[in-house]
């Protein structure tokens, strides 16, 4: 039915749209997501010609070719700054219908996938006798819940390592915090000397969450931390002059936009004095931030 909507729609006002989509970018009140002065011509043509198919079922279970979204409510109305509402409302809200039915179809397909797998990888790595990284963690922290496990695991790792110390800890995950947790910091009856567990980390260089990552993970485990937080506030490689800049641009209050989160600022280690950043025997500026015109280039065609 949404495909059949958006047909009836686009032969009613498909060449409406698109003229006002070409002047709207002419009056600089849409802009942004490759609307500029040749693409919404462009994009009519090759979605009327699909429009036009005889079977437009065939295409049910395929990714919706480009042109479809483009002509979409929620695709234009970002890039439109305009007062007026955007025109045709019959046309762009039946792509967003289409767009709505092809992502549900795609959302429903990978959670299929996603449920197969996870009944049937167990069975393949069992048969191949193999275990993932990820099970070894998670058969460790699942031990680590039997309390005479727990301890039989706490007196022998803690009696092999006396300190364990874990770099980029802003890219732990909950279950491998657990395992450390358990296994190095917590309080153990009768222990007159805990070993040390230090944590070297920074939140804002977190890059790993497509991994697990867990930013949750780090604010617990600074919780946990107490008062036994330090700062390393010399930076030993950089310029001093460069270090100066990068504490200019983090140090407003809510940079980071996070209420956990904040900068230190950093001093230069004094081995580079004076600056390094030269060209010839004149300072040049340690850094330079250039915005450039994308609405330039979108009207040249650009993306």
């Amino acid at each position: 039915q949404a495909l059949s909507d958006l047909q009836s729609a686009w032969h009613a006002h498909g060449a409406e749209l698109t003229q006002w989509m070409l002047d709207s970018v002419s009056s600089r009140i849409l802009s942004g997501g490759n609307y500029n002065s040749r693409r919404p011509k462009t994009l009519s043509g090759k979605l009327q010609a699909w429009l036009d198919e005889p079977d437009l079922s065939r295409f049910r279970d395929l990714p919706l070719p480009e042109y479809v979204p483009y002509f979409a409510g929620r695709r234009i109305t970002p890039c439109y700054s305009g007062s007026l509402p955007i025109p045709c409302p019959d046309l762009h809200q039946a792509a967003d219908r289409v767009c709505e039915a092809s992502h549900a179809r795609a959302e429903l397909f990978v959670w299929g996938l996603v449920r197969e797998l996870r009944q049937t990888l167990p069975q393949i790595k069992e048969q191949a006798a193999q275990l993932s990284y990820s099970d070894l963690l998670h058969s460790l922290d699942r031990a680590l819940q039997e309390p005479s496990h727990r301890q039989l695991l706490q007196r022998r790792m803690r009696s092999r390592y006396r300190i364990a110390l874990i770099d980029e800890f802003q890219d732990t995950d909950p279950v491998q915090w657990s395992v450390f947790y358990g296994l190095f910091a917590e309080p153990m009856t009768g222990e007159s000397k805990p070993p040390i567990l230090a944590l070297v980390g920074d939140p804002k260089q977190s890059i790993y969450r497509f991994r697990g990552a867990d930013m949750g993970a780090y604010m617990e485990a600074a919780a946990a931390a107490g008062s036994s937080i330090y700062d390393l506030d010399t930076n030993y490689r950089s310029d001093p002059r460069l270090v100066q800049a990068i504490n200019q641009i983090f140090l407003p209050s809510g940079a980071f936009h996070h209420p956990n989160m904040s900068y230190a600022p950093v001093q230069a280690s004094s081995a580079f004095t004076p600056s390094r950043i030269r060209t010839g025997e004149q300072p040049a500026p340690a850094l330079i931030l250039e915005i450039p015109d994308l609405d330039g280039v979108r009207e040249e065609g650009g993306t």
